[in-house]
């Protein structure tokens, strides 16, 4: 009989522990990487809105020569200032959790999935099932009502994919931070890339480019060197 209690009590405490682990996974991930990549941070002054859409202007600037984490020099071509306020899908940080295979894995901080407009209002972000393997972000639902409510065309040009390429290390460091579900203002700008190989990468400029009539979600990724993040309250430069 005492044995039996034990192992049921065993039972219900591992049930209860894991429980936790489920619940507070995002809290632990969270405390995790601001203790592994700890940043600075302002109190910000703007309140983020995530309901708007991306502000892009086409610039004409010099040059950006970064280093990557292996010392190799790559050139940054800005096309276009970029503001883009939006909920975190996806963070897939390099290189721990990306391969690509070529110079980017040396050079981006992470790969960030965002969805604004409708999209990151909770009733239909739970709708909508986000993957990221490779550098590739993809997406489906089950749900036939989406298709009329936001419509299929509205959610495709409302997700986007982000190469992103910190400006400094404290900058590279809060966007290691980010977890699913923040709501985020990334301000830099959208960049062509002359890779240390020499390898051309040219970004999207268009939101459209994930969306073509019959074939849904074809690809089209924003290359964004930041400059400034926003996190919640916190502001990070």
């Amino acid at each position: 009989m005492q044995k039996g209690f034990w192992v049921i009590y065993f039972v219900i405490l591992t049930a209860v522990a894991i429980l936790l682990l489920i619940l507070n996974f995002k809290t632990i991930s969270a405390y995790y990487y601001q203790i592994r990549y700890p940043a600075t941070a302002t109190s910000a002054t703007e309140v983020i809105d995530a309901s708007l859409e991306p502000e892009q202007e086409a610039v004409t600037k010099d040059s950006i020569f970064v280093t990557d984490r292996k010392g190799r020099r790559s050139e940054l071509i800005p096309v276009a200032n970029y503001n883009i306020q939006a909920k975190v899908a996806i963070n897939a940080r390099h290189p721990q959790s990306v391969k690509i295979g070529n110079f980017l894995d040396d050079l981006l901080t992470n790969d960030l999935v965002l969805v604004w407009g409708k999209i990151a209002d909770d009733y239909y972000l739970k709708r909508i099932n986000f993957s990221h393997q490779f550098a590739y972000m993809t997406f489906k639902y089950k749900d036939p009502d989406l298709n009329q409510d936001p419509g299929q065309e509205y959610i495709f040009t409302h997700v986007s994919s982000n190469h992103l390429i910190a400006a400094n290390t404290n900058l590279d460091h809060a966007l290691r931070q980010l977890q699913k579900g923040d709501i985020v203002r990334l301000k830099g700008y959208l960049v062509n890339i002359t890779g240390a190989d020499k390898t051309l990468i040219n970004t999207s400029t268009v939101r459209t480019d994930n969306w073509q009539q019959g074939e849904g979600n074809t690809g089209g990724s924003e290359f964004i060197y930041v400059t400034e993040l926003q996190n919640g309250d916190r502001l990070f430069k």
